[in-house]
């Protein structure tokens, strides 16, 4: 669809079209059904754009699949892209007709035994249509041109309408604030369940990081380290490493970071992290975002660059064009998921072979007023400390263990492989890539997403932030990252010597992974 019809300020608007006026007449059928007795304990049926009452029948089953998919209570019952045009990409009426029905209970059945009357007229109306930027204000995705390496590298020939539905899908708007709302709930829901799952294998060891070794004073500094480990594979062996752990606390902010290569020092460090202000317009007055950030990045580090020296600048785009008026939850929600997707398709690496898999997890913290949203896309993680020293996370890590991200990799055309190394299974995106979502990867055809998913938490008196790569989530859960942190700051440590801490402590459990930690006090 080309055109959006501005539901909220700063989004192109279009002309009265039949797409309207469908869109119209639904509703005003909906809002006549809303006052008929009758349709209280009965089914709702849409059939060809026409709302009508029945029975549950036969010709029900496929509407009530489309539901529990949406829902996410079914496995995948469609492995092919043209679900997606089917599922979220056609026009009002077409998408009115694939819901079919709802079910609808009276006003005071509790909400999760389903939807109340309201709930299920608002389910209806917000299913009747489509909403993605138009097309003149998308980035492209390199791998679209037939001209491009990706295109012409591809094992098999890439289908365009495909590789256009999966653009559609990225550029997606959620327009409603209820919509919003839930899915800002269901994100920190699934964040809670997975710190909930985080086993013993996962638990920082060896020596306790100590405020020795700092350079008292300075701004940046590094720590150094010399650790013994034993040579695998060599009973009673051991080899002597030398390690720098580089430190910055970053002016003008609360932030501290500190990242190093970990065991494997011959390689170089691909992580990047970031703190910086930025300003936006809102209704006329500026308003001032703070953002820190870490990037995980793989096939060299070209992705994490970009990410790093372009991020800011994709938000503060966005949150103005679509917060000019008034910056809601949707507003922000919206607008940082856009930006991921402009970020993700505005970056082009065509230099050799290796670069074309090259991609970086982005995991961002925006500071809004009272505040804090993140956006996650990969395997790095986000958590906030509470005054108490309680770790709540604020980000999913995008494990191909989960059969949502597998899903999501498949309905996009990619296989979720399994790849054997030193005795171990590993899930893997066609065989090379180890997180479900990702930015840049144009290799893949539009297989990883480059969508984030999205959190919010009001901030409290005493909090803290802090966001590591998976090199430290590796060795450690989300409760003694935060512990460690915790420590360190009620020692009187500064927050760049608080990362540095946490940074330790993974080395010391012989992390062989990049490691980057940075710390945020509010």
């Amino acid at each position: 669809m080309d055109g959006n019809p501005g539901i909220y300020g700063g989004v192109k608007t279009t002309k009265e079209s039949a797409f309207r006026k469908e869109k119209q007449q639904v509703e005003e059928e909906l809002e006549g059904l809303k006052h008929s007795k009758s349709s209280l304990n009965k089914l709702v049926r849409l059939e060809n754009g026409q709302l009508k009452l029945g029975p549950k029948s036969k010709k029900t089953v496929w509407g009530l699949k489309f539901v529990r998919v949406i829902l996410g209570d079914i496995k995948p019952v469609m492995k092919r892209l043209d679900a997606i045009q089917k599922l979220e990409q056609q026009q009002a009426a077409d998408a009115v007709k694939k819901l079919r029905k709802v079910k609808v209970l009276p006003r005071e059945t509790p909400v999760e035994q389903g939807l109340t009357l309201k709930e299920s007229l608002e389910a209806v109306k917000s299913s009747a249509s489509v909403h993605t930027v138009p097309k003149g204000d998308r980035v492209r995705a390199p791998y679209m041109n037939p001209e491009s390496r990706y295109f012409k590298q591809s094992k098999k020939a890439p289908d365009l309408k495909q590789l256009q539905l999966i653009e559609d899908r990225e550029y997606r708007l959620v327009p409603s604030p209820r919509d919003v709302e839930r899915k800002l709930d269901s994100e920190f829901l699934a964040c809670k369940e997975q710190q909930k799952r985080q086993g013993e294998d996962t638990v920082f060891s060896g020596k306790q990081a100590t405020s020795d070794g700092f350079d008292d004073g300075v701004q940046e500094g590094s720590k150094k380290l010399t650790l013994t480990w034993p040579v695998k594979n060599r009973p009673g062996e051991t080899f002597d490493g030398s390690y720098d752990l580089k430190y910055t606390t970053v002016e003008g902010t609360d932030s501290g970071i500190c990242s190093t290569q970990g065991l494997q020092v011959q390689y170089e460090n691909q992580d990047r992290s970031l703190a910086t202000t930025f300003d936006i317009n809102v209704a006329g007055r500026k308003q001032v975002v703070s953002l820190t950030g870490v990037f995980d990045g793989h096939g060299r580090s070209d992705a994490a660059d970009y990410a790093k020296a372009h991020i800011a600048e994709k938000l503060q785009a966005r949150l103005n064009e679509y917060g000019s008026k008034e910056l809601t939850d949707t507003v922000i929600w919206n607008a940082i998921k856009v930006a991921f997707v402009d970020l993700n398709h505005s970056f082009l690496h065509d230099s050799s072979d290796r670069e074309a898999s090259a991609g970086t997890t982005i995991n961002v913290a925006l500071k809004i007023g009272n505040q804090l949203w993140v956006g996650n896309l990969g395997d790095s993680r986000a958590m906030i400390l509470t005054e108490s020293g309680k770790s709540i996370q604020l980000s999913e890590d995008a494990d191909l263990e989960d059969a949502k991200y597998q899903q999501g990799v498949e309905v996009r055309g990619g296989q979720v492989t399994d790849l054997q190394w030193s005795g171990k299974t590993f899930k893997r995106v066609n065989n090379t890539l180890g997180t479900a979502r990702s930015m840049g990867e144009h290799n893949q055809m539009g297989a990883v997403s480059g969508r984030p998913k999205i959190t919010k938490i009001k901030l409290e008196q005493g909090m803290s932030l802090v966001q590591v790569s998976d090199g430290i989530t590796q060795k450690a859960k989300t409760e003694d990252i935060g512990s460690e942190v915790h420590r360190s700051l009620k020692e009187g440590q500064t927050t760049a010597q608080a990362a540095t801490n946490v940074v330790e402590r993974a080395l010391r459990t012989q992390s062989v992974d990049h490691l980057t930690a940075v710390v945020t006090k509010f």
